[in-house]
């Protein structure tokens, strides 16, 4: 490895909500910025009442299955405050990846949808829905949460693609 003098990150990018518009920016910025900062690559502590089947695309909270707008569960991420979590679903059928490492099972036909459910909750309801500009046909998708819980943001597993889902204001 060569030091080339440059930050030990990649390319930095700034999503501007009033604006939608999502950036480039200067590594000097991201360097001098301060506050929490989200790992998405590491699942949030605390999603051990959470399962999810990925035979059937079930997803279960605390042994009981939870009921998606699509029919097929493809993954849920808990928010920092384990408050609320979010669910991707998919209304089609689950298949095959004909490359693993794009989608590792993940992958569904069909219009995808975002779901939000509040927590603790014994019979969960859903707070937020919609359907999402995307599906894991071709590439699986997976979502984080803002640090701040006021966006949920979808990423396509080669990070080339990615939606941002305001939840709160």
């Amino acid at each position: 490895n060569v030091n080339t003098g440059q930050a030990a990150h990649g390319p930095v990018y700034e999503y501007r909500p009033q604006t939608n518009e999502f950036r480039a920016t200067q590594a000097e910025i991201w360097d001098r910025a301060g506050g929490p900062i989200m790992d998405c690559s590491q699942p949030p502590e605390g999603d051990a009442d959470f399962r999810l089947d990925a035979a059937s695309g079930t997803l279960f909270y605390k042994g009981q299955p939870i009921r998606t707008k699509g029919r097929i569960a493809l993954g849920f991420t808990l928010s920092p405050s384990q408050t609320s979590v979010a669910v991707l679903s998919a209304a089609g059928s689950k298949q095959r990846s004909i490359l693993p490492f794009l989608g590792g099972g993940a992958n569904a036909r069909g219009p995808h949808y975002h779901e939000l459910f509040q927590l603790p909750a014994v019979s969960l309801t859903t707070q937020h829905q919609l359907r999402l500009p995307f599906t894991t046909e071709r590439v699986a998708w997976t979502g984080c949460w803002s640090a701040t819980e006021r966006f949920v943001v979808y990423t396509s597993v080669l990070y080339d693609e990615v939606c941002f889902i305001s939840v709160r204001d």
